[in-house]
């Protein structure tokens, strides 16, 4: 698990870019491993699963209020070889959020009630989560955070 809380990022969770370049390496015999990316606001956090394709019935997601179920949701876009490097990129535009994987976009979710600032970040896997690269930026495009890991 990776968790990045700073003092303060001073962004707007109803209007921000997240970026991460990230892939997961099994550890066990894991059979739909997954990656968990969480944006954290004051009041609530989005968050989302990326697993291998077939696995999404097993993942969630949350935006804004809405708290989404692959039982109950489809969430099938968010299936892809997350063994592989992937750019997972997340748009939140007057609490419109649309998740890209490799710029396409694969989802997006309407919300009605704000977080506050984002205060933070989480990341969490059930295999070995190597992160190459993380970018959050505000709605004027300045970047509040960067970490390339070099």
């Amino acid at each position: 698990m990776y968790t990045f809380f700073p003092r303060e990022f001073n962004v707007d969770s109803d209007n921000f870019r997240y970026k991460a370049r990230m892939r997961i390496t099994i550890l066990k015999n894991v059979t739909c491993p997954i990656i968990m990316q969480e944006i954290c606001g004051q009041s609530n956090s989005l968050y989302f699963f990326t697993t291998l394709p077939g696995c999404t019935g097993t993942i969630d997601a949350n935006v804004g209020e809405h708290y989404m179920s692959g039982k109950s949701t489809d969430l099938s876009a968010f299936g892809c070889d997350i063994r592989e490097w992937h750019n997972i990129e997340v748009v939140v535009k007057n609490k419109m959020a649309r998740f890209y994987i490799d710029q396409q976009e694969i989802f997006s979710r309407s919300y009605t009630k704000s977080s506050g600032l984002v205060i933070g970040m989480i990341f969490s896997s059930n295999g070995l989560c190597e992160i190459d690269d993380i970018e959050l930026t505000g709605p004027d495009g300045k970047v509040v955070y960067k970490n390339d890991f070099q």
